[in-house]
């Protein structure tokens, strides 16, 4: 989770470099497979691209990509990504407020269902007798639950304060 979350801040900071973007698709968490990653890995070795910008326009050099098939499978998964990231971009590139931006990490972890996926690995390495490893995730786990919690309790909080004041102006 927080291995997600780094190379999640390195991607923005670092405006989609190979490095961190791979860093990011190796986490885990993201709904890309391993077997994608790989693909999409050495596509973008072949052609270099880098930046956010080129990540939002379609793919059409084929580089490595044999077939029209590939590279239409490639793009899927560049949207995928594009996806992801569109509110986070947003919010660092706008100077939103630190609410704004929680918000958008907070959409990120709901949209990839963060929490289930620590769930279905806590319940793997409890099936594999990988005790260590599950004590982790298990420990992870509340603490995942704690941030989303805290940053709801955030949103709502600056949903209530300007309502509290007109309220009171009544």
């Amino acid at each position: 989770m927080t291995e997600f979350l780094r190379q999640a801040l390195l991607v923005l900071e670092q405006d989609f470099s190979y490095e961190s973007v791979l860093g990011y698709l190796r986490c885990g968490l993201c709904g890309i497979t391993a077997a994608q990653t790989d693909i999409l890995e050495n596509y973008l070795l072949s052609v270099n691209i880098r930046g956010f910008r080129k990540w939002r326009q379609k793919w059409v050099r084929r580089g490595c990509v044999r077939e029209q098939q590939e590279l239409d499978e490639i793009n899927i998964l560049r949207e995928q990504m594009v996806q992801q990231f569109s509110p986070l971009w947003e919010a660092f590139q706008e100077k939103k407020t630190a609410l704004e931006v929680c918000k958008a990490f907070y959409g990120l972890m709901a949209v990839l269902d963060i929490e289930g996926k620590l769930r279905q690995y806590e319940a793997y390495f409890q099936e594999e007798g990988e005790t260590a490893l599950d004590t982790l995730v298990s420990r992870v786990e509340p603490a995942l639950v704690l941030v989303c919690s805290i940053l709801v309790g955030l949103i709502l909080l600056s949903v209530m304060l300007p309502l509290m004041h007109i309220m009171a102006a009544i």
